[in-house]
């Protein structure tokens, strides 16, 4: 191809699309590299080129590979909102760079706030905000009392609009997306309804999208309020009206946002600089829901108690339960967002000695002590014990409802006795009207759990009537329920200990005895076991053959090392089944041992004797298998036949005798 005709052709080609002539200014360097290495190389005015590196030039001239590494960014967010009753009201304005021609899907916020209004418009690709010098806030509320009345606004861009079908707000994967197609920056304003992070509804956490400059002006209506903008970089605080021919009191702050995800406003009262309020006394009132879970083990009585507080009036950051003294609390958690910050248990409290009166007293027979009375299965009296007080601080005081568990113990005194179950009363203070719940009781270890003599306070409820929390709590089955109406209840429970039986730890499902006999008098033994397991260590196995050599013991399909005991025997370390194999159908494994013996060599007639190994663990089914070279006659003689094997006390005890003739040809297999 003639060079000046390719450049002329260049020069009004319009390749893939191109609106303007294409010449050699165009190619990347890569590709002038190219053409001036051909160029050099031609003595004429002419050049030719291959296919391949023509298309490279046609290529690098229609600006192929240089698309933005981006579809679109934030240019700009900034928001303007008021602390409302219900929620935080926000007008929100996002400005978003679409830089190529493509369907995007832009995400916004997330789709757990209201939106109640939107509107997108498009201008020009120039980027960037234009604010005055006077005042670098230019985006505020506008009912928000400005503090420079003679700022500039900001400078309006032509905003010519693209066709209506080429953008959308709409709701993507849980946000609240904009759908745009032409490239253009689109100024997308939102309306907002922001639900507050907390009962006491001073803040609210957002997800924003991360822009290249973030604003926010934020006000409450009232004096004196310290608001709190986080992420910010500088902050202009404001307060003022309440006065007579003055607008409504406020509290306002405008705040310049590094880019970031997620934006936090929170307020409180500035107590340094506003009068003191003697606020209005709110009698508080509540009602308390108990589910106690009582397991019972060996000894010892562990209680799991979940209070659930409904507040009908005022706050409350203290709860107080009264306790028996013979409990001794464990622990105390609350919810996992609103944790408890400090508990105690105070002995000192006078309200916790009326606890001996609410319990009341058992008869006894006198000079009978509490050693005594528990050797004769009675319920010993509680008279002595006395209560104490539980006290339970949150960070702050809650309005609606707040949940949390105590976990306690108290001894039995024996591992056979009957115990009577010390009660918690959240009836301490009048702040608690109701005081009502459940009792499920469960045995925790493998002890006899039945209801005693003393009863009283207390209606016993199926089990299927049980609430569900106490079903999740429970780790074995719930024997006994009762329902209560007030926490003044007695309830005696006997509990036996039994004794222990041992129990088969491991089991032999399936053993396969394989014996290879050479004519150079050889014999190669392997034994293979399938194994369940739970707690022994090592399976012993005793070789009838003192004079033996181990080729090789497996387990799992992996090498272990064997050990000899005292007695000679073999010993194979065994895997144990973990907890989580409980809950497989199979967990059974494999044991490979594998021996040779030096026996005599095979003559013409003769008795061979085949002693099988003796292990220590039970089998339940037997294979014996006896690899032979050609032999004429095999006859069996006795100890065992080819269709049976015998299990002796549980374990391999087999002693089989072959009779074997040979000058022939027969290949047998047994």
């Amino acid at each position: 191809m003639e060079l000046a005709a390719f450049t002329s052709q260049a020069q009004t080609h319009e390749p893939f699309g191109s609106n303007r002539p294409t010449t050699f200014a165009d190619f990347s360097s890569a590709h002038h590299d190219l053409l001036s290495d051909v160029i050099s190389r031609t003595s004429n005015d002419s050049v030719k080129l291959t296919l391949a590196n023509l298309l490279k030039l046609i290529q690098a001239s229609a600006g192929e590979g240089n698309d933005p590494p981006v579809n679109f960014f934030i240019g700009s967010v900034s928001f303007q909102g008021e602390a409302r009753e219900e929620a935080a009201a926000l007008r929100a304005r996002v400005e978003v760079s679409l830089l190529r021609e493509k369907w995007t899907a832009v995400p916004l916020f997330p789709d757990s706030i209201a939106l109640v209004a939107s509107h997108v418009s498009f201008k020009s690709t120039t980027h960037g905000i234009e604010t005055s010098k006077e005042n670098p806030f230019s985006m505020l509320l506008q009912d928000t009392p400005r503090q420079n009345a003679g700022a500039k606004e900001p400078v309006e861009v032509p905003r010519p609009t693209p066709p209506p079908s080429s953008y959308c707000i709409g709701v993507v994967q849980k946000s609240y997306v904009l759908v745009a197609l032409q490239p253009g920056t689109y100024v997308v304003d939102m309306e907002l309804l922001v639900p507050y992070a907390t009962s006491r509804k001073t803040g609210f956490v957002l997800a924003v999208p991360k822009a290249v400059q973030g604003e926010v002006s934020f006000r409450v209506n009232e004096k004196d309020v310290l608001i709190k903008v986080d992420p910010s970089l500088f902050s202009k605080t404001s307060s003022g009206g309440g006065g007579e021919g003055e607008p409504k009191s406020f509290s306002a702050v405008t705040s310049r946002c590094p880019p970031t995800h997620s934006l936090s406003v929170q307020w409180t009262e500035n107590m340094g600089t506003s009068e003191i309020k003697v606020p209005q006394k709110v009698e508080v009132s509540s009602t308390v829901e108990q589910k106690n879970l009582i397991s019972v083990g060996e000894g010892m009585v562990i209680i799991r108690s979940l209070l659930s507080y409904t507040i009908t009036s005022g706050q409350m950051s203290l709860f107080e339960i009264e306790i028996d003294n013979r409990l001794k609390v464990i622990q105390v958690e609350g919810l996992k967002h609103i944790p408890v910050k400090r508990w105690e248990v105070d002995q000192s409290d006078e309200r916790g000695r009326r606890g001996t009166k609410k319990l009341g007293k058992q008869e006894a027979k006198p000079g009978a002590d509490d050693a005594a009375a528990s050797a004769s299965g009675k319920a010993r009296g509680n008279e002595d014990y006395g209560t104490s007080i539980l006290k339970v601080w949150l960070d702050y005081g809650l309005e609606d409802s707040y949940d949390f568990t105590v976990t306690s113990e108290m001894s039995m005194g024996g591992t056979s006795c009957t115990v009577e179950i010390a009660p918690l009363s959240c009836l301490v203070n009048r702040e608690v009207v109701r005081d009502k719940g459940y009792l499920a009781v469960e045995a925790r270890t493998n002890v006899e759990v039945e209801e005693g003599g003393i009863v009283s306070g207390l209606a016993m409820v199926d089990i299927s009537e049980i609430p569900d929390a106490l079903f999740s709590m429970a780790t074995n089955p719930l024997l006994l329920g009762y329902k209560f109406l007030l926490p003044q209840y007695r309830l005696s429970l006997d509990v036996k200990k039994h004794a222990d039986v041992g129990v088969l730890i491991a089991v032999v499902d399936n053993a396969r005895f394989t014996a290879t006999y050479t004519e150079a008098g050889a014999m190669l033994y392997r034994l293979q076991l399938q194994v369940r397991n739970t707690q022994k260590q090592y399976v012993r196995i005793s070789v009838p053959d003192k004079a033996f050599d181990i080729w090789s013991t497996m387990v799992a399909d992996r090498a272990v090392k064997p050990a000899m005991d005292s007695e000679g025997r073999v010993m194979i370390p065994l895997q144990k089944a973990s907890k989580a194999d409980a809950s497989k159908n199979d967990t059974s494994f494999i044991v490979e041992f594998i021996y040779y013996v030096k026996h005599q060599e095979l003559r013409r007639r003769g008795t061979l004797e085949l002693p099988l190994p003796f292990c220590d663990i039970p089998v339940n089914y037997l294979s014996v298998q006896l690899f032979l070279p050609e032999v004429s006659v095999l006859v069996p003689a006795c100890g065992i036949d080819e269709h049976s094997s015998t299990a002796v006390g549980g374990c391999v005890a087999c002693q089989p005798t072959l009779c074997v003739a040979t000058p022939g040809g027969l290949k047998t297999q047994q």
